[in-house]
């Protein structure tokens, strides 16, 4: 996938990785819906999630997924498998 150089644009996977290797600044992650551009992870910079996360985990599962739980809504706290204060992302 090409990556956005903010300022510039899209450039090719190849040259994303030559500036993390060369000691880019910031090098952000975004996962976005591909029909409406939504974003669905947005790695930590941000602890809640997004009404357009939230919507995308009920399509994704249905339920909850933490090991061990066996409610069958989303209607729990939609959480961190790996916490949030443990270097877990959103």
């Amino acid at each position: 996938e090409p990556a956005i150089l903010d300022g510039y644009g899209p450039i090719p996977p190849s040259m994303a990785r030559d500036l993390i290797a060369n000691g880019a600044e910031s090098f952000h992650r975004v996962l976005i819906d591909p029909r409406d551009g939504a974003p669905l992870e947005i790695g930590r910079k941000n602890y809640r999630l997004t009404p357009a996360m939230r919507h995308w985990l009920r399509l994704r599962d249905a339920k909850c997924t933490f090991p061990g739980c066996n409610n069958n809504t989303l209607d729990n706290d939609a959480d961190h498998i790996h916490p949030w204060h443990h270097g877990g992302t959103t």
